[in-house]
């Protein structure tokens, strides 16, 4: 076998891996679990997951990189790109890769949730 048809087929298995992670439902999916989320009292670790997926099909970001597993990690209080206090926040963050450049240096997209209103403080890419 040649170099280039092993490594096309390392890529599709990457992307076939990819593709039956995180964001494998159809956004129907995720939405109907974003009417279940009860914003009234509070957003725990699992609504946290449920509002950033939604995100991610709102902004796009499903569209242009392949999604797979995640973490959420308590950031108590935080702050912005310009040093404001934010809320305390869950980061669920995604690994991720861009669909089209394989080396992109972008291996992580995160997505800051206010634990109180579940309202979305930041998102966007992140280094390996």
């Amino acid at each position: 076998m040649n170099f280039s048809f092993v490594l096309f087929l390392a890529l599709c298995c990457v992307f076939i891996l990819g593709m039956g992670g995180t964001m494998a439902k159809s956004p129907d999916d995720y939405r109907a679990k974003l009417q279940q989320v009860n914003f009234a009292d509070g957003i725990s670790k699992e609504e946290a997951v449920i509002i950033a997926q939604n995100n991610l099909i709102d902004d796009g970001t499903d569209k242009s990189c392949v999604l797979s597993r995640f973490s959420v990690k308590d950031t108590g209080f935080t702050v912005d790109g310009a040093g404001r206090p934010l809320a305390p926040c869950w980061e669920v963050r995604f690994n991720a890769t861009l669909k089209t450049q394989l080396r992109s240096g972008l291996k992580w997209f995160s997505v800051l949730v206010d634990k109180k209103t579940g309202q979305i403080k930041v998102s966007g890419w992140g280094p390996s």
